[in-house]
């Protein structure tokens, strides 16, 4: 029989605040007296906020030292309700500006799904010595490599 061997998962006493989920607006909507930020990531990536009722610090990445006076509902790309933040404190958002989600770490890239089809991000692992590339992005072809059509579904 072969020497066994101890794996350890690090968990989130350990990287829980090591991860940032980055993620780009891709849409501003006003309604209802309300300011909403639409991102390109959802709880599909963050999904203790669904089962868990998980709560974020969010940050506009690319504009830190821009006045923090517009209270925004931060929303995701999925179908139901995908509310990453209420009532975050951000600069006016606008199209194209990067979010930071801290806090990330726990668990959030195993629990991590391709709702809806869509791929999922990189992850890139930073150091003294630079920033590599740990997981590659997905793409559409990577989603449904493994899925195959039955013969009498095809046609």
């Amino acid at each position: 029989m072969a020497v066994p061997e101890l794996w350890i998962e690090p968990g989130r006493f350990l990287v829980s605040n090591a991860v940032v989920l980055l993620g780009r607006i891709g849409a501003v909507k006003r309604d209802a007296g309300l300011c909403w930020a639409h991102l390109d990531i959802s709880t599909n990536n963050l999904p203790r906020i669904e089962t868990g009722q998980f709560h974020y610090t969010i940050l506009p990445a690319d504009r830190m030292h821009a006045p923090m006076d517009e209270t925004v509902q931060v929303v995701g790309s999925t179908c139901f309700r995908s509310l990453l933040g209420a009532d975050s404190a951000m600069p006016e958002p606008r199209r194209g500006d990067t979010v930071a989600i801290l806090d990330a770490g726990m668990y959030a890239e195993v629990f991590s799904t391709q709702f809806n089809a869509v791929p999922r991000p990189a992850a890139v692992l930073l150091s003294t010595q630079g920033a590599d590339i740990v997981r590659q992005r997905e793409t559409i072809a990577d989603v449904f490599r493994q899925h195959r059509v039955p013969a009498w579904l095809a046609g």
